[in-house]
């Protein structure tokens, strides 16, 4: 089984992921640059393309001033972004699980991840 980890400064929230134009619904500058960046950081942990599995994720995020902070919006471009590195869909989670922490330095913001790939049993029959 193989686990990969890495610490990942928080993707931005559904606020500031999206905005529209008339010609429709696009990545902000601020999401493509964390998507970028998260790649980046990504393969440089070990993370490469892989072949279909299944896939254990967990996801810390450590918020400053929690209360305030919406986790649950942030999981899913996060998500995308480990699939990315790894080539494959999001789909081939099976296990996701995450976890909020409050830090309390706002430069101590960050995401903390690990990702299992699973080996997929032969179908018995």
């Amino acid at each position: 089984m193989a686990v990969y980890r890495a610490v990942l400064p928080l993707p931005p929230s559904v606020n500031h992921m999206y905005a529209r134009q008339r010609r429709g619904v696009y990545l902000t500058p601020k999401a493509r640059q964390w998507w970028s960046d998260a790649l980046i950081v990504l393969r440089q942990a070990g993370f490469h393309p892989l072949p279909v599995g299944r896939y254990r994720v967990s996801l810390e995020l450590h918020f400053y001033l929690a209360y305030r902070s919406d986790a649950s919006n942030r999981i899913k471009f996060a998500e995308d972004a480990i699939a990315g590195s790894l080539g494959l869909n999001d789909r081939d989670v099976f296990d996701g699980r995450w976890h909020k922490t409050v830090t309390p330095r706002i430069k101590d913001r960050r995401l903390e991840l690990s990702c299992t790939v699973v080996p997929v049993e032969a179908p018995r029959g």
